[in-house]
Parts: C-alpha cells; sequence; structure tokens
C-alpha cells in the first residue's frame, strides 16, 4: 500500500543511523508500536437512559401548542 506521511526530523536520524531506507525503519517502528499495544479496546460501560415517570399525561395530542400553553402557563397569559 502507498500513502504520504510527513515525517519528523529523528525518523530520518534513524534512517542514517541504521543505514536501512525510510520505508523500512517507517514500517519497522508501526510493526513494533502494533505488537505493544493493547489487543482489544477497553470496555466501555454500556449508557442507559433512566426512565421516570411524570404521572399521567394532560393531553393526548402534543400537537396543540396553544392548549399546551395554557395549560403550562394558565389560561390567563394570553392579553
Amino acid at each position: 500500500m502507498r500513502t504520504t506521511l510527513t515525517l519528523a526530523d529523528d525518523i530520518e536520524k534513524i534512517e542514517h543511523e541504521t543505514g536501512a531506507k525510510r520505508k523500512e525503519v517507517v514500517n519497522d517502528l508501526l510493526r513494533r508500536a502494533l505488537a505493544t499495544a493493547p489487543k482489544t479496546s477497553p470496555r466501555r460501560r454500556r449508557f442507559q437512559t433512566r426512565i421516570h415517570s411524570v404521572g399521567k399525561l394532560l393531553l393526548d395530542d402534543y400537537d396543540d401548542v396553544q392548549t399546551l400553553l395554557d395549560i403550562a402557563e394558565g389560561e390567563g397569559r394570553r392579553g
């Protein structure tokens, strides 16, 4: 596989010290990192939404915004 990378200067230093090609240095470093990485990701706790009862519903249809506002704020809100 071919890809483009921007490498830090220390990679070039490793190239010069070892006499290896850049491709070999990068592949070797990646293999070492992957070998020491955890094999599985840590298990996260499953998120659950708690259900809370809010009591009996006041309306069957919540599309009627006017009636909802009358219930929430009182009918005297208009004026």
